[in-house]
Protein backbone atom coordinates (compact mmCIF):
# COMPACT_ATOMS: atom_id res chain seq x y z
CA UNK A 1 0.00 0.00 0.00
CA UNK A 2 1.46 3.43 -0.98
CA UNK A 3 1.64 5.78 1.91
CA UNK A 4 1.36 9.63 1.51
CA UNK A 5 5.26 10.15 2.35
CA UNK A 6 5.99 7.49 -0.61
CA UNK A 7 3.73 9.56 -3.11
CA UNK A 8 5.10 12.95 -2.11
CA UNK A 9 8.32 10.94 -3.22
CA UNK A 10 7.33 9.70 -5.93
CA UNK A 11 5.70 12.80 -7.07
CA UNK A 12 9.00 14.16 -6.59
CA UNK A 13 10.82 12.42 -8.18
CA UNK A 14 9.09 12.38 -11.46
CA UNK A 15 8.28 15.94 -11.89
CA UNK A 16 11.12 16.42 -14.72
CA UNK A 17 9.24 13.83 -16.47
CA UNK A 18 6.18 15.74 -16.26
CA UNK A 19 3.91 13.43 -14.06
CA UNK A 20 1.84 14.19 -11.55
CA UNK A 21 1.60 12.71 -8.10
CA UNK A 22 -1.35 9.98 -8.74
CA UNK A 23 0.36 9.56 -12.18
CA UNK A 24 3.88 8.74 -10.90
CA UNK A 25 1.92 6.09 -8.19
CA UNK A 26 0.71 4.50 -11.02
CA UNK A 27 3.62 4.33 -13.24
CA UNK A 28 5.95 3.34 -10.60
CA UNK A 29 3.29 0.30 -8.40
CA UNK A 30 3.82 -3.37 -9.21
CA UNK A 31 0.61 -4.01 -7.23
CA UNK A 32 -1.74 -2.86 -9.66
CA UNK A 33 -4.88 -4.58 -10.30
CA UNK A 34 -6.10 -3.97 -14.28
CA UNK A 35 -8.91 -4.73 -16.24
CA UNK A 36 -8.75 -4.40 -19.70
CA UNK A 37 -10.21 -5.74 -22.87
CA UNK A 38 -9.13 -4.94 -26.70
CA UNK A 39 -9.96 -1.17 -27.36
CA UNK A 40 -12.43 -0.87 -24.56
CA UNK A 41 -11.97 1.04 -21.31
CA UNK A 42 -9.32 -0.06 -19.14
CA UNK A 43 -9.60 0.40 -15.03
CA UNK A 44 -6.80 0.19 -12.48
CA UNK A 45 -6.36 1.05 -9.27
CA UNK A 46 -4.28 0.94 -6.32
CA UNK A 47 -4.48 0.86 -2.07
CA UNK A 48 -3.58 3.90 -0.95
CA UNK A 49 -2.76 5.19 2.68
CA UNK A 50 -3.85 8.60 3.18
CA UNK A 51 -1.83 9.85 6.26
CA UNK A 52 -3.20 12.52 7.89
CA UNK A 53 -1.24 15.99 9.46
CA UNK A 54 -3.25 15.48 12.42
CA UNK A 55 -4.86 12.61 14.46
CA UNK A 56 -8.66 12.99 13.65
CA UNK A 57 -11.12 13.06 16.29
CA UNK A 58 -15.11 12.63 16.36
CA UNK A 59 -17.78 11.92 18.84
CA UNK A 60 -16.82 7.81 19.07
CA UNK A 61 -13.15 7.63 17.57
CA UNK A 62 -9.71 8.87 16.23
CA UNK A 63 -7.46 8.39 13.29
CA UNK A 64 -4.34 8.73 11.94
CA UNK A 65 -5.12 7.32 8.61
CA UNK A 66 -7.49 6.77 5.80
CA UNK A 67 -7.28 4.10 3.73
CA UNK A 68 -7.84 5.08 0.08
CA UNK A 69 -8.27 3.45 -3.62
CA UNK A 70 -6.83 5.34 -6.38
CA UNK A 71 -8.60 4.60 -9.40
CA UNK A 72 -7.46 5.09 -12.77
CA UNK A 73 -9.40 4.85 -16.41
CA UNK A 74 -7.75 4.49 -19.63
CA UNK A 75 -8.91 4.79 -23.21
CA UNK A 76 -7.06 5.41 -26.53
CA UNK A 77 -3.88 6.43 -24.22
CA UNK A 78 -5.76 9.18 -22.01
CA UNK A 79 -5.87 8.55 -18.65
CA UNK A 80 -8.51 9.65 -15.84
CA UNK A 81 -8.09 9.51 -12.14
CA UNK A 82 -10.57 9.05 -9.19
CA UNK A 83 -10.49 8.35 -5.95
CA UNK A 84 -12.82 6.33 -3.09
CA UNK A 85 -11.85 7.42 0.40
CA UNK A 86 -13.04 5.20 3.15
CA UNK A 87 -13.15 5.80 6.76
CA UNK A 88 -13.38 2.91 8.76
CA UNK A 89 -16.80 4.06 10.13
CA UNK A 90 -18.81 4.16 6.70
CA UNK A 91 -18.17 0.22 6.29
CA UNK A 92 -16.05 0.33 3.09
CA UNK A 93 -12.27 -0.76 2.93
CA UNK A 94 -9.54 -1.37 0.77
CA UNK A 95 -10.44 -5.07 0.41
CA UNK A 96 -14.18 -4.72 -0.07
CA UNK A 97 -13.40 -1.77 -3.01
CA UNK A 98 -10.89 -4.02 -4.61
CA UNK A 99 -13.24 -6.92 -4.86
CA UNK A 100 -15.52 -4.87 -6.43
CA UNK A 101 -13.47 -2.93 -8.88
CA UNK A 102 -12.19 -6.36 -9.57
CA UNK A 103 -15.72 -7.19 -10.70
CA UNK A 104 -16.34 -4.40 -13.30
CA UNK A 105 -15.98 -5.16 -16.98
CA UNK A 106 -15.22 -2.18 -18.47
CA UNK A 107 -13.95 -3.25 -21.35
CA UNK A 108 -17.15 -3.69 -23.08
CA UNK A 109 -17.77 -0.29 -23.70
CA UNK A 110 -15.90 1.03 -26.55
CA UNK A 111 -16.60 4.59 -25.98
CA UNK A 112 -16.02 6.55 -22.74
CA UNK A 113 -18.64 9.37 -23.74
CA UNK A 114 -21.45 6.86 -23.21
CA UNK A 115 -21.43 7.79 -19.25
CA UNK A 116 -25.02 6.95 -17.97
CA UNK A 117 -24.66 3.61 -19.86
CA UNK A 118 -21.21 2.75 -18.08
CA UNK A 119 -22.10 4.38 -14.49
CA UNK A 120 -25.57 2.52 -14.97
CA UNK A 121 -23.77 -0.83 -15.37
CA UNK A 122 -21.59 -0.04 -12.53
CA UNK A 123 -24.32 0.41 -10.05
CA UNK A 124 -25.97 -2.45 -11.34
CA UNK A 125 -23.10 -4.92 -10.42
CA UNK A 126 -23.36 -5.32 -7.27
CA UNK A 127 -25.05 -3.18 -4.00
CA UNK A 128 -23.43 -0.47 -1.80
CA UNK A 129 -19.79 -0.27 -2.66
CA UNK A 130 -20.73 3.63 -3.13
CA UNK A 131 -16.85 5.12 -2.42
CA UNK A 132 -15.69 2.60 -4.83
CA UNK A 133 -18.38 3.70 -7.34
CA UNK A 134 -17.64 7.29 -7.26
CA UNK A 135 -14.06 6.71 -7.99
CA UNK A 136 -14.89 5.03 -10.97
CA UNK A 137 -17.63 8.02 -11.58
CA UNK A 138 -14.72 10.68 -10.64
CA UNK A 139 -12.20 8.92 -13.22
CA UNK A 140 -14.56 8.73 -16.00
CA UNK A 141 -15.83 12.22 -15.37
CA UNK A 142 -11.39 13.31 -15.18
CA UNK A 143 -11.28 11.27 -18.36
CA UNK A 144 -14.03 12.62 -20.44
CA UNK A 145 -13.02 16.02 -19.65
CA UNK A 146 -9.13 15.21 -21.14
CA UNK A 147 -11.07 13.15 -24.14
CA UNK A 148 -13.02 17.16 -24.57
CA UNK A 149 -10.15 19.06 -23.71
CA UNK A 150 -12.09 20.85 -21.63
CA UNK A 151 -13.04 21.23 -17.23
CA UNK A 152 -16.21 20.03 -16.66
CA UNK A 153 -17.42 23.32 -15.81
CA UNK A 154 -17.78 24.68 -18.89
CA UNK A 155 -19.04 21.73 -20.16
CA UNK A 156 -21.92 22.18 -17.68
CA UNK A 157 -21.79 25.59 -18.20
CA UNK A 158 -20.95 26.42 -14.83
CA UNK A 159 -19.69 30.16 -13.70
CA UNK A 160 -16.52 29.24 -11.28
CA UNK A 161 -17.28 32.82 -9.49
CA UNK A 162 -20.43 30.65 -8.18
CA UNK A 163 -19.16 28.14 -7.06
CA UNK A 164 -20.08 27.14 -3.76
CA UNK A 165 -17.73 27.34 -0.26
CA UNK A 166 -16.44 24.32 0.94
CA UNK A 167 -15.90 24.09 4.80
CA UNK A 168 -12.92 23.18 6.17
CA UNK A 169 -13.40 20.98 8.73
CA UNK A 170 -12.02 20.71 12.57
CA UNK A 171 -11.63 17.57 14.34
CA UNK A 172 -11.43 17.35 18.04
CA UNK A 173 -8.49 18.74 19.95
CA UNK A 174 -6.58 20.36 22.34
CA UNK A 175 -6.76 24.06 22.29
CA UNK A 176 -3.35 24.52 20.79
CA UNK A 177 -3.92 22.24 18.00
CA UNK A 178 -7.62 23.69 17.18
CA UNK A 179 -5.75 27.07 17.37
CA UNK A 180 -2.98 25.43 14.89
CA UNK A 181 -5.94 23.98 12.91
CA UNK A 182 -7.69 27.21 12.10
CA UNK A 183 -4.36 28.60 10.90
CA UNK A 184 -3.90 26.35 8.32
CA UNK A 185 -7.82 26.75 7.17
CA UNK A 186 -7.15 30.34 6.73
CA UNK A 187 -8.49 29.84 2.71
CA UNK A 188 -11.84 28.30 3.75
CA UNK A 189 -14.71 31.07 4.28
CA UNK A 190 -16.48 28.06 6.62
CA UNK A 191 -15.32 25.97 9.29
CA UNK A 192 -16.88 22.94 10.33
CA UNK A 193 -16.56 21.92 13.54
CA UNK A 194 -16.22 18.49 14.90
CA UNK A 195 -18.28 18.05 18.83
CA UNK A 196 -19.85 15.41 20.61
CA UNK A 197 -17.40 14.86 23.70
CA UNK A 198 -17.75 16.56 27.04
CA UNK A 199 -15.19 19.22 25.21
CA UNK A 200 -17.54 21.02 23.17
CA UNK A 201 -18.10 24.13 24.73
CA UNK A 202 -14.25 24.24 24.94
CA UNK A 203 -13.97 23.75 21.32
CA UNK A 204 -16.39 26.23 20.23
CA UNK A 205 -14.52 29.24 22.70
CA UNK A 206 -11.26 28.03 21.29
CA UNK A 207 -12.26 29.03 17.81
CA UNK A 208 -14.23 31.89 18.54
CA UNK A 209 -10.82 33.27 19.80
CA UNK A 210 -9.10 33.64 16.66
CA UNK A 211 -11.82 33.29 14.07
CA UNK A 212 -14.88 34.73 13.60
CA UNK A 213 -15.87 32.79 10.50
CA UNK A 214 -19.22 30.98 10.22
CA UNK A 215 -19.28 28.03 11.84
CA UNK A 216 -21.27 24.61 11.23
CA UNK A 217 -20.89 21.70 13.68
CA UNK A 218 -20.72 17.89 13.22
CA UNK A 219 -21.82 15.85 16.40
CA UNK A 220 -21.48 12.34 14.72
CA UNK A 221 -24.46 11.14 16.60
CA UNK A 222 -22.45 12.24 19.84
CA UNK A 223 -25.23 13.99 22.12
CA UNK A 224 -27.99 11.48 23.44
CA UNK A 225 -29.81 13.97 25.78
CA UNK A 226 -32.52 15.69 23.46
CA UNK A 227 -33.24 18.33 26.36
CA UNK A 228 -29.50 19.14 26.90
CA UNK A 229 -29.07 18.94 23.09
CA UNK A 230 -31.58 21.90 22.41
CA UNK A 231 -29.45 23.62 25.60
CA UNK A 232 -26.44 23.45 23.45
CA UNK A 233 -27.78 24.36 20.34
CA UNK A 234 -28.91 27.71 21.50
CA UNK A 235 -25.28 28.61 22.91
CA UNK A 236 -23.91 27.57 19.54
CA UNK A 237 -26.10 29.63 18.13
CA UNK A 238 -25.02 32.48 20.12
CA UNK A 239 -21.50 31.67 18.85
CA UNK A 240 -22.51 32.10 15.29
CA UNK A 241 -22.95 28.56 14.16
CA UNK A 242 -25.26 28.19 11.05
CA UNK A 243 -26.29 24.54 11.45
CA UNK A 244 -26.05 21.13 13.23
CA UNK A 245 -25.31 17.99 11.53
CA UNK A 246 -26.23 14.54 13.25
CA UNK A 247 -26.67 15.89 17.25
CA UNK A 248 -28.37 12.44 18.02
CA UNK A 249 -27.87 8.56 17.55
CA UNK A 250 -29.24 7.88 14.16
CA UNK A 251 -31.56 5.20 15.96
CA UNK A 252 -33.08 7.94 18.07
CA UNK A 253 -35.82 9.02 14.92
CA UNK A 254 -38.03 10.74 17.88
CA UNK A 255 -36.06 12.72 19.71
CA UNK A 256 -34.19 13.53 16.30
CA UNK A 257 -37.96 14.67 15.01
CA UNK A 258 -38.19 16.68 18.32
CA UNK A 259 -34.70 18.52 18.20
CA UNK A 260 -35.55 19.31 14.69
CA UNK A 261 -38.93 20.60 14.90
CA UNK A 262 -37.32 22.86 18.37
CA UNK A 263 -33.91 23.67 17.42
CA UNK A 264 -33.45 27.66 16.60
CA UNK A 265 -30.31 25.99 14.15
CA UNK A 266 -31.09 23.75 10.93
CA UNK A 267 -30.34 20.23 11.48
CA UNK A 268 -29.32 18.03 9.25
Amino acid sequence: MTSRRQFIQLSGITAVAGLTGIEAAFASQRKIVARASGKGLSLQFLPYDLLLKHTFTIAGSSRKSTPDMLTCLEYDGIRGYGEASMPPYLGESVESAAKFLSSLDLGQFKDPFRMDDILQYVDSVMPGNCAAKAAVDIALHDLVGKLMQQPWYKIWGFDPADTPNTSFTIGIDTPEVVIQKVKEAAPYNILKVKLGQSTDEQMINTIRSVTDKPLCVDVNQGWTDKYKALEMIHWLKEKGVVFVEQPMPKTAIDDMAWLTANSPLPTI
